[in-house]
């Protein structure tokens, strides 16, 4: 059996707008692309395991040839785990965002240290280094602080003498 590499740059937009991605009750994946030729017309593309094939119930499939309908579900493939590899990518930087602001750094800082790849011992730094190298250098006393500190250390009476 000959293999046939589909590549992205031979689907077009058309034809991965005509491709439904389905999941049967058994988890399966497979497409539905609609025919351009008949109207309401769809045809199944599957994988089938024990071929190690892509199927597809189209006429120039059954024929022999590589349909276009294989091709965009192929695409469609694709383009749906790059698509599902971004989002997870994005909620895992979200995630590790909000655990470096809860353990002090802001948001500001917390971006900027993911932006970086910092690299201690050749490894990735682990969230508490990088909230050591990225958080503030000289924490800021509050207000409250301030006034706490001025009343502690105000100057007060000195005498030898009890009263």
């Amino acid at each position: 059996m000959a293999t046939t590499n589909i590549t992205r740059n031979q689907v077009t937009e058309d034809m991965l707008s005509k491709c439904h991605r389905i999941v049967d009750g058994n988890g399966e994946v497979f497409y539905q692309v609609e025919s351009r030729t008949e109207a309401g017309k769809e045809y199944e593309v599957r994988y089938n395991r024990e071929l190690k094939a892509i199927i597809c119930n189209c006429k120039a499939s059954e024929e022999g040839t590589t349909c276009w309908h294989k091709r965009a579900a192929v695409g469609h493939a694709q383009a749906y785990k790059a698509e599902q590899k971004a989002i997870a990518e994005y909620e895992a930087r979200t995630a590790r965002v909000h655990r470096l602001m809860e353990m002090g750094l802001t948001l500001e800082e917390a971006t900027e240290a993911l932006s970086h790849q910092l690299l201690v011992d050749g490894k990735e730094a682990d969230d508490e280094t990088l909230v050591r190298v990225y958080g503030p250098r000289h924490r800021r006393p509050s207000e409250k602080e301030i006034e706490q500190d001025y009343r502690h250390y105000q100057t007060r009476p000195f005498s030898l003498l009890k009263k």
